[in-house]
């Protein structure tokens, strides 16, 4: 049996600035409940300044959703929650991640995921430098392209690019897997492309799907590390 909702509770950000934000969400979730929290993050006023660390911490089975963009931070170093933004965010998003997912409609700064251990991320805009850095567990999706030094010291895991990649796509990576369709300015020699087997296709449309992407993993290159399994 699915686990129950509780009603959708709504923030208006307008106003708060990013503590008094992190103390509102805190609240909201040390009202512990069987059911799943939905917060909805709203701002009433003309403009805001970019709140950063929204969804840091986290620990809760809850469902976070934002109408607008975000700054540094995001669902940093958090476990379980679902956090789903509707434009852009800045640096360090799902940063040390340990579980949950974040989905971004927008484009995503630097270090996206960086030193993640788990949990499911995808953007469906661009990325920045340095995308995957340390992954060491997430399944991560792209759909539009990344800048330099993707998967960079990456040793398990999933990086999913959907319209290629900037220099040094693999750098230092010692596991996982990349997956890419279209091509990078250049590929470190720490990564060699190997013969995908169904089971790697599969599970790339799905991580795919779950981001609402319509592809399939037969449109993707595989790369391993340099003795790695091939």
């Amino acid at each position: 049996m699915s686990q129950a909702e509780e009603p959708e509770t709504v923030i208006d950000v307008s106003g708060l600035d990013s503590n008094k934000l992190l103390r509102r969400l805190r609240d909201q979730e040390s009202a512990k409940s069987d059911a799943i929290s939905r917060i909805r993050l709203t701002n009433s006023g003309p403009s805001v300044e970019l709140i950063h660390g929204v969804g840091a911490f986290l620990r809760s089975n809850l469902l976070l959703e934002c109408e607008f963009d975000l700054g540094d931070f995001v669902f940093f170093a958090g476990t379980m929650a679902d956090v789903r933004v509707a434009g852009d965010v800045g640096k360090s998003c799902a940063h040390s991640i340990a579980s949950g997912s974040l989905l971004v409609r927008g484009n995503a700064g630097a270090y996206l995921a960086a030193f993640a251990t788990g949990g499911y991320v995808a953007v469906l805009g661009k990325a920045g430098d340095r995308c995957g850095l340390g992954n060491s567990g997430a399944e991560m999706v792209v759909r539009g392209d990344v800048g330099d030094d993707a998967a960079c010291g990456m040793s398990d895991g999933v990086l999913v690019l959907g319209r290629g990649a900037g220099k040094n796509l693999g750098l230092g990576m010692t596991g996982g897997l990349i997956l890419i369709r279209g091509q990078a300015e250049s590929i470190a020699p720490d990564v060699k492309k190997v013969r995908l087997k169904d089971a790697d296709n599969l599970k790339t449309s799905l991580l795919l799907a779950r981001a609402g992407i319509k592809a399939t993993g037969v449109e993707f290159t595989g790369y391993r590390p340099v003795g790695g399994v091939k």
